[in-house]
């Protein structure tokens, strides 16, 4: 970008932020329009006539994988917030394992989440971004954290987990 823009993609940006601001800021044209500038503005794209047209596709797409795995996540959470305080089977439940040893999972995850607690907050909270599976990328940069201190954060907390296992045996 040292020599600036090309005309075509100032175009191609004023023509998508009128299109953004003409949604509801919620929807999703407005994120897909918003997601679209970004991707127009990185050189590699190449600037031809159909650089609006696939920047909004491709946006699109990206738009709707994040809100499906935002979705996905977050179902997890509804089913643990329930009225009767009970825990549902953890994941590993699904995979033929018995109710015993479901117990035996939420007991050491309650231990863990125990210890989780007394640490400082970044590893509470890389606990919880490691349950709910985000990966070691999503979780830092949710975190603000390098990639290294969350692997760090989360070898802290399998030794920690590996110990607690060793105490209950």
């Amino acid at each position: 970008m040292a020599d600036g823009l090309s005309p075509a993609r100032v175009r191609v940006i004023k023509t998508l932020q009128t299109l953004r601001d003409r949604r509801p800021v919620n929807s999703l044209e407005y994120a897909a329009a918003d997601h679209a500038i970004e991707l127009v503005l990185n050189e590699a794209r190449p600037a031809d006539s159909f650089l609006l047209v696939n920047a909004l596709k491709d946006a699109r797409s990206v738009v709707l994988r994040q809100r499906r795995r935002a979705n996905a996540r977050f179902a997890e959470l509804e089913t643990l917030d329930n009225a009767s305080g009970i825990l549902p089977d953890p994941p590993s439940a699904a995979f033929g394992g018995s109710p015993e040893t479901g117990l035996v999972w939420s007991d050491a995850y309650a231990q863990l989440k125990a210890w989780g607690d007394q640490q400082p907050v970044r590893t509470a909270r890389c606990l919880e971004d490691w349950r709910l599976g985000y990966s070691v990328v999503e979780s830092a940069l949710r975190m603000g954290v390098s990639r290294r201190t969350l692997t760090t954060e989360r070898k802290t907390i399998r030794d920690a987990a590996t110990s607690l296992l060793a105490e209950a045996a």
